[in-house]
């Protein structure tokens, strides 16, 4: 049984990596092959821990779990684990710390983004600059050749400190917009990765063919993103139905009758039938249980792997 520490995980894997395990995991989840339920959570007087589970079937298959401290628990960062078993139930491993999660949202953001939108797009808007925006702009920039990226939070200072620290990682300029209309008016991909309950912009900024990617608030009477914008999209996409519709709260995509379809499902029709690329596009961000067990199955492999090279003598 290995453990491996929050500070391995990007040594042992990167986004491209990360975004090929998770359309993986989605076809997989298309077949039937990976188990999913909605997320769960026990609490007391005083706290909160939410669990993610998932199991593959087979001889190589795995089951585990993901526990981590609810939104607005006063913990400190690194409380959250993953923990991974084999198909006979023997623990193969535990991965430490938040950087797997972030890595797996921005990997499904990936995935969505690579199937959601024209091979052409080129301007990306990202609205919001804290973790998990680094790591939705982090594999946007792997499945699409943007040519412009723009970054806009209400903090000046952040979105600044934003722009320099993701221009260094990727290698690419990044425009800091000091206005949400001036990041959003013209892209042909907006991110919106906030904790905002109310509308980060105004749906009269946006292309009529643009791809909305929402990861924040997203219930009926807390949305990131208009609700017009919603209403009028053709193409309506999740991860999970049967965690977007778990929620105690009413799901956003219940204000219009255009259906919400599975990314599992569009993966597997593809490349015979395409989803109509002409109108508004939304991708709701709800987590798919299990890819985080995926993700950490492959970091424990690639660990074995270079232990076991280590531990090979020199010829």
């Amino acid at each position: 049984m290995r453990i491996i520490q929050d500070a391995e995980v990007r040594s042992l894997i990167d986004m491209v990596t990360a975004i090929s395990v998770m359309e993986r995991a989605f076809a997989m989840h298309a077949r039937g092959d990976l188990h999913a339920p909605p997320r769960f959570h026990v609490e007391n007087d005083r706290a909160r821990l939410v669990f993610t589970a998932g199991t593959v079937g087979g001889d190589d298959g795995c089951m585990g779990f993901r526990v981590y401290p609810a939104l607005g628990v006063n913990t400190p960062e690194g409380q959250q684990f993953v923990a991974i078993y084999g198909s006979d139930g023997v623990l193969e491993g535990i991965v430490l710390g938040d950087t797997l999660g972030q890595m797996r949202t921005g990997a499904i953001g990936g995935v969505a983004l690579k199937h959601m939108t024209r091979p052409d797009v080129r301007v990306l808007a990202v609205i919001g600059t804290g973790r998990q925006a680094e790591t939705q702009l982090e594999a946007a920039v792997q499945v699409r050749p943007f040519e412009e990226i723009r970054v806009y939070s209400r903090d000046a200072e952040k979105r600044k400190a934003f722009a320099r620290r993701m221009s260094q990682q990727l290698r690419r300029d990044i425009v800091v917009a000091d206005e949400v209309e001036r990041c959003v008016r013209g892209a042909h991909v907006v991110i919106c990765a906030t904790n905002s309950r109310t509308p980060v912009f105004d749906p009269t900024m946006l292309r009529p063919d643009v791809h909305i990617h929402t990861i924040g608030p997203k219930w009926v009477g807390a949305h990131e993103i208009p609700r017009e914008t919603v209403q009028a999209a053709t193409l309506l996409v999740t991860d999970s139905i049967a965690q977007m519709t778990s929620y105690p709260e009413p799901h956003i995509s219940t204000i219009t009758t255009t259906p919400v379809i599975e990314l599992g499902g569009l993966l597997s029709t593809q490349p015979c039938s395409k989803p109509d690329r002409r109108g508004i596009s939304v991708f709701f961000s709800v987590g798919l249980a299990g890819t985080e067990m995926l993700l950490a199955r492959e970091i424990l492999r690639r660990a074995e792997s270079d232990a076991t090279e280590c531990n090979e003598p020199k010829r």
